[in-house]
């Protein structure tokens, strides 16, 4: 009977080991799917960061090059705004050299009487227009140029402001 005893415990020995051979043989299995299951999810992952770096990039891209050409669009503005400026110069003196030579005719055809009545002196009110329109007219050039440039700058921001929405 101990020869059955000993028989039943190694049968019960060789039975445990490949109870636990298949065991751990399932065991090895299932955390092979779990590596594999992991390293699938690693991979979709890095390619949804790198997707979405891409479109990051794209898009701070597409906001940078919208800026630069509102930049260059404003340079190129306040050029022909500057060359606008010179011209119109041009002109005011023309005309205000006229001016003062239409007041020089008509205080020269108004003769050497420089008193009116009473003695004093007379002013020369072809001369204070002359003046007072040179002045006025050299005003107006300074605010159409202060105008022109804050117009151009405004525009310029308000597109690279635009340029921060996503399209």
């Amino acid at each position: 009977m101990t020869t059955w005893i000993a028989g039943g415990v190694a049968a019960l020995a060789i039975a445990a080991a490949g109870l636990q051979t298949v065991r751990l043989a399932s065991e090895k299995t299932d955390f092979a799917e779990a590596r594999a299951t992991w390293a699938d999810t690693r991979a979709e992952a890095e390619r949804m960061r790198a997707k979405a770096e891409s479109v990051q990039r794209d898009e701070e891209t597409r906001r940078q090059q919208e800026k630069d050409n509102a930049i260059l669009e404003a340079k190129s503005k306040l050029a022909v705004m500057a060359a606008d400026l010179v011209r119109a110069d041009r002109a005011a003196a023309s005309l205000r050299d006229a001016a003062r030579a239409a007041a020089k005719r008509a205080s020269e055809a108004r003769g050497s009487a420089g008193t009116g009545t009473g003695g004093t002196p007379t002013t020369d009110a072809a001369g204070v227009l002359a003046d007072v329109l040179a002045s006025i007219d050299e005003r107006a050039g300074i605010l159409a140029k202060i105008a022109g440039e804050r117009g151009i700058a405004g525009a310029t921001c308000e597109r690279s402001y635009d340029s921060l929405t996503p399209k």
